[in-house]
């Protein structure tokens, strides 16, 4: 492994896990990380090759009427997604499954692999929209009823906003709540895992419903995907950024602290840490499998020093 690379790699870990793993853990996670990565590179290069009786023979679909019931509103499907598994086959198996798909992505740095990778999507069936217009079209595919993949686990060098991931603030991009408010159309999150029986298991989320105000999240931290000690992550990663907190009180007392512009900016982190979190997950479930070679904290909020 580039020396580079194994830096980011094991900071990356260390954010996550700390002292929960030991260091022989940490290595045979980023180890088999890798090994993941490198099947999903295999996975690619002979995938233009499979038929749809190959992608229903190798897909196991869980959950999947729940996200076929939001079909049904004909607003379309957010789909929440990350680099876990096999990311590329998440999309493709999908759309061969007869799923109307379009999935927002930048352009890979290597034209040669991009086009590659391009001319294979529009093969399997889904269309990809490119981030420099995806405003507009991504409004569009919602409105045709497709779902509009949205990968979120990648750090946000613009335009993003800081929610916790493994409880340490990550600049995200917005893009869920984006086209929720301008459509309304239902958010699901979606991930492809690799299982022990060679199969590509697809997980899809009940429909994940977002606060409308302020006073709706100490109820929230209750539910899932949320866990207890996700209380004293809210207050310190989030609400302190709007209040001066010398002691914990009771939560709504404080939240009627906020200002009207704050309340709006506090309830977007929520939100968009609410749909982080599921993510967040699955990726504690299968850490093995997501992408550590990404520098996922490098934007710090102002003030705050670089950490790779």
């Amino acid at each position: 492994m580039v020396k580079s690379a194994r830096k980011v790699v094991f900071k990356n870990i260390d954010i996550a896990f700390g002292e929960s793993l030991s260091e022989k853990e940490k290595y045979n996670l980023a180890k088999n990380s890798f090994i993941n990565f490198g099947k999903s590179i295999f996975e690619l290069i002979y995938s233009p090759s499979l038929n749809k009786r190959y992608y229903e023979e190798h897909t196991v679909l869980h959950n999947d009427e729940v996200v076929q019931n939001s079909y049904k509103k004909g607003k379309g499907v957010i789909a929440v997604t990350a680099h876990l598994g096999n990311w590329e086959w998440l999309g493709s198996s999908y759309a061969q499954l007869g799923n109307k798909l379009s999935v927002i992505a930048r352009p890979l740095d290597n034209r040669k692999l991009d086009r590659y990778v391009e001319k294979y999507r529009e093969q399997k069936g889904f269309s990809i929209i490119p981030k420099k217009v995806a405003f507009k079209k991504g409004i569009k595919a919602l409105n045709n009823n497709h779902a509009l993949g949205i990968l979120v686990d990648q750090n946000a060098a613009v335009g993003g906003i800081f929610v916790p991931f493994f409880g340490f603030n990550a600049s995200t991009v917005k893009g869920p709540l984006f086209y929720h408010n301008k459509t309304n159309a239902p958010i699901h999150v979606a991930y492809s895992v690799r299982g022990k029986d060679d199969k590509h298991h697809i997980y899809l989320s009940e429909e994940i419903f977002l606060v409308k105000d302020v006073f709706s999240i100490p109820a929230e931290l209750k539910k899932n995907p949320f866990e207890e000690s996700d209380y004293n992550i809210f207050i310190s990663n989030i609400l302190s950024d709007y209040l001066e907190i010398d002691r914990i009180t009771q939560l709504d007392k404080l939240l009627k602290k906020l200002s009207g512009k704050d309340k709006r900016k506090l309830m977007d982190r929520f939100n968009m840490w609410k749909i982080t979190k599921y993510i967040e997950n699955a990726v504690r479930k299968y850490p093995e499998q997501w992408f550590w070679l990404h520098p996922r904290w490098k934007k710090r909020p102002d003030g705050e020093k670089g950490i790779y």
